[in-house]
């Protein structure tokens, strides 16, 4: 074997691992990129979470005010509404304002209401937002399984 055929054959064993080297790089560089989106994926489910348990408990306790028949003032259903915003599909959405706008009706002129009235537009309201609660719960539910 002459020189020439020795520097054909480094070259080629080391143009072979060049190229070994770019195939385990590029599957290592497509390996990051979707971890990198299942991380982004993670904390975007994290953040709405967040948001979602916020807005869920200040339905439990506008549940926890009309069950114990104290003023169901529409202040923790106003502080739902601001946490679902952008974690809850429209029909969650829909029901807040439809809960908040009866929620109002109760507290405004007291004076002015009849009790049976009150009483009918009280349980109304409770059996809304529990009914509310429950869809809540399976909207959560169902993006944690995403």
């Amino acid at each position: 074997m002459n020189t020439a055929n020795i520097i054909a054959i480094v070259a080629a064993v080391v143009s072979f691992g060049s190229m070994c080297a770019a195939i385990a790089s590029a599957a290592t560089a497509r390996n990051n990129a979707r971890i990198v989106k299942e991380a982004k994926e993670q904390a975007k489910q994290a953040a709405l979470l967040e948001r979602r348990t916020e807005a869920i408990g200040h339905i439990r306790q506008a549940i926890r005010d009309v069950n114990g028949y104290r003023n169901p003032g529409s202040s923790n259903i106003r502080k739902a509404m601001e946490f679902s915003g952008l974690t809850f599909g429209r029909e969650v959405q829909e029901a807040l304002n439809r809960a908040e706008s009866k929620a109002r009706l109760l507290t405004s002129k007291p004076d002015q209401r009849k009790e049976r009235e009150f009483q009918d537009t009280l349980d109304g309201l409770g059996k809304e937002l529990q009914a509310l609660l429950e869809q809540m719960n399976r909207e959560a539910a169902l993006s944690d399984e995403r």
